[in-house]
């Protein structure tokens, strides 16, 4: 008798978990889920951020590579078509080319993009499509012996939801001059 009692009770106890059990495993279970949820979701802002750095570091690293080249190789600056001390400033610089001949070279901000012309024609955008341009100032350093150049750029990367905005500075000198 007492054999049979102990079978049906392990017979009972097998059948599944009581209403209690379950409400605890779902709740366990839903409390785990929001915190890998919420872990991945973290994780995504931190590569949105990520990349919004990257490039702003690509972009600013670009445009004042190709500004600093142009501005040293100048031979000289047309004040005429550049704009100091103003935002967004423009830089036009009288130049050669690779076999000696005159050409222009400008610096120009259309649309939150930091564009080159060469010979007035369009050579393209230095930024990248997610990076705007939010603050771009000439400023001319003349000296007795050479004239110089700083440049004040403010750069802001928007990738989805995440933003970062640096500021760049840099004084290049002519050495044509």
């Amino acid at each position: 008798m007492k054999k049979q009692r102990t079978q049906r009770g392990l017979a009972r106890r097998r059948g599944g978990f009581s209403l209690i059990e379950t409400l605890f495993y779902v709740a366990l279970l839903s409390f785990a889920l929001l915190i890998v949820s919420q872990t991945v979701l973290m994780m995504l802002r931190s590569a949105e951020r990520l990349r919004a750095s990257a490039h702003l570091a690509q972009d600013a690293g670009a445009s004042l590579a190709r500004l600093t080249r142009e501005i040293r190789g100048a031979t000289s600056i047309t004040d005429a078509t550049s704009v100091w001390s103003a935002n967004p400033g423009a830089l036009a610089l009288q130049t050669t080319d690779v076999g000696g001949a005159a050409k222009t070279v400008a610096f120009k901000v259309l649309n939150g993009a930091l564009y080159l012309f060469e010979n007035n024609l369009s050579s393209g955008a230095l930024t990248g499509s997610s990076t705007v341009l939010t603050n771009f100032v000439f400023r001319k350093i003349p000296t007795t012996e050479s004239t110089g150049v700083k440049i004040e750029m403010t750069l802001r990367s928007t990738v989805g939801a995440a933003s970062s905005t640096e500021s760049f500075y840099s004084t290049v000198v002519l050495r044509a001059h």
